[in-house]
């Protein structure tokens, strides 16, 4: 068994995913994935979907946030810096200069990060569901109500015990100890 304690997961997400279908072969190699955080994201939510055991203590909270994109646009501050900066424009989705020149995201940028945040939902709502065994309109509304505390989101579904770390370790120790596999770090 290896401990690894770490606050948050900074991963993009295409790494992200890439990690929990690691973990799920983990599982299917017969391999058990356990996951215990003080509190959790939307993020950690899918890591966990590919753990066997999901732990918090009774303070610990999880927040679902939801999805968006954020854009930065330099229009108004180039202008303070009389600055002009020219884009050639092809094409209504050929968006790549806007940022430069204007000072909100246009309809059809809009519209096609649209389809990227219903995937990135999808691929969120059906992560959750499958691994928590949660109808995915359950999941749909628990993401609506966004944060749950402890025991809150033990009796949702999203974690399975309410613990401390010791306690987490102390459990583990057990689990493994017949098998000869422990290794703390």
């Amino acid at each position: 068994m290896r401990s690894a304690r770490r606050r948050t997961i900074r991963l993009g997400w295409g790494r992200l995913v890439e990690l929990r279908d690691a973990l799920l072969e983990l599982r299917k190699a017969g391999k058990k994935v356990f996951l215990y955080k003080e509190s959790y994201s939307g993020v950690d939510l899918i890591l966990a979907a590919a753990a066997d055991r999901v732990s918090m203590p009774e303070t610990g909270m999880v927040a679902i946030p939801g999805l968006a994109i954020e854009m930065m646009y330099m229009k108004g501050l180039l202008d303070k810096l009389h600055i002009k900066f020219d884009v050639v424009h092809i094409g209504d989705f050929k968006t790549a200069g806007e940022s430069m020149v204007m000072d909100k995201m246009s309809d059809a940028q809009k519209r096609s990060l649209d389809p990227i945040l219903d995937e990135f939902f999808g691929t969120m709502v059906s992560s959750i569901a499958a691994s928590r065994g949660l109808p995915e309109e359950k999941v749909k509304q628990l993401l609506d109500k966004g944060i749950f505390y402890g025991a809150e989101a033990q009796k949702a579904g999203l974690v399975d015990r309410i613990e401390y770390y010791d306690q987490f370790v102390a459990g583990m120790k057990a689990l493994l100890a017949p098998t000869g596999v422990i290794t703390m770090e």
